[in-house]
């Protein structure tokens, strides 16, 4: 079966790094190197259409998974070699393809207009996103582009070293102020959540004043 998790190799070219450098970087000057498997976890799998030497199939599958790579995956376990011939996202919580509009509708539609068919409001983009109610002062902090301490309790609820936005930031009326990440700090005792993303109505000029 294809569903289920797995560990899956990323292929060369990728945007993963090795050693500080993208991976397609690497393949573009024809260096291959030794890649760490990572998990994925594959949900769903249906086949569409089989017609050798063709088929099509759906999948949903976990972020960071490489379609391309479950194709070469296959062929090699069956001993026949397969590739993707072409690749269509369906959706990417919360988008899918009946907000979407054409690289030409967004030259020739004025701004309204797009907003109206493809506009989703912040909340509902970042809903899917784990995320962190600061008091007062740490909504300040955060204006100033610094880092906020958090406890045990706090870090248990948000996923560590994920991505630099993999975590959101939110006032404690809810309003989304930036996007940022959790990591251990230097000396390894605590955690500190980094903003990466600060949104403009969250920005404060200038420097923070002493308390």
């Amino acid at each position: 079966s294809q569903v289920g998790e797995r560990m899956q190799v990323p292929p060369m070219v990728s945007a993963v790094r090795v050693g500080g450098e993208r991976l397609y970087r690497l393949a573009r000057r024809g260096v291959e190197v030794e890649r760490a498997p990572r998990p994925i976890h594959v949900r769903s799998w249906h086949w569409l259409e089989f017609d050798l030497p063709r088929a099509r199939f759906r999948v949903c599958c976990s972020s960071g998974t490489y379609v391309r790579t479950l194709a070469h995956d296959l062929g090699a376990s069956l001993g026949c070699g397969a590739a993707l011939e072409s690749l269509r996202r369906l959706s990417s919580e919360p988008f899918d393809l009946t907000r979407c509009v054409t690289v030409r509708d967004l030259y020739v539609l004025p701004p309204e207009a797009v907003w109206e068919r493809a506009g989703i409001p912040l909340d509902d983009a970042l809903g899917s996103l784990p995320a962190l109610t600061l008091d007062e002062t740490e909504v300040r902090a955060i204006g100033y582009g610094a880092a906020i301490a958090l406890d045990r309790d706090r870090a248990a609820a948000a996923p560590l070293a994920a991505g630099p936005r993999s975590l959101v930031l939110r006032d404690p009326a809810g309003r989304a102020l930036a996007l940022g990440e959790a990591r251990p700090d230097a000396a390894g005792a605590g955690f500190l959540a980094h903003p990466q993303v600060v949104f403009p109505w969250a920005v404060r000029e200038g420097r923070p004043s002493a308390p």
